[in-house]
């Protein structure tokens, strides 16, 4: 088990405006660990960017790609998500790449 002591918030957006814009947010204040690791990891549409932060969070966290990670008063979109699974599939943790 890893121990989450940074605190992280996920903003969730709710809805979009007829130009594209969030027009509600909620967010959930939740316990994660941060590592400053620039990496290739693939977006939504296949194609390969880097990711400056991988963020390792609780499994029970519900978090999709699109939604955005506040860290350290500065906000982030969520690039690419990784969950790892036991060997009788239970969610062991998730890890954020943005």
């Amino acid at each position: 088990m890893i121990t989450l002591y940074q605190d992280c918030i996920i903003i969730y957006e709710i809805g979009r405006d007829g130009y594209g814009k969030p027009i509600k947010k909620n967010e959930q204040f939740i316990k994660c660990r941060v590592k400053e690791k620039y990496q290739l990891v693939k977006d939504k549409s296949a194609k390969e960017v880097v990711s400056q932060l991988e963020i390792i969070i609780s499994p029970d966290v519900d978090v999709k790609v699109d939604d955005k990670v506040e860290y350290e008063g500065l906000e982030y979109t969520i690039i690419s998500l990784k969950i790892t699974r036991n060997t009788i599939g239970e969610v062991v943790k998730k890890v954020i790449f943005v």
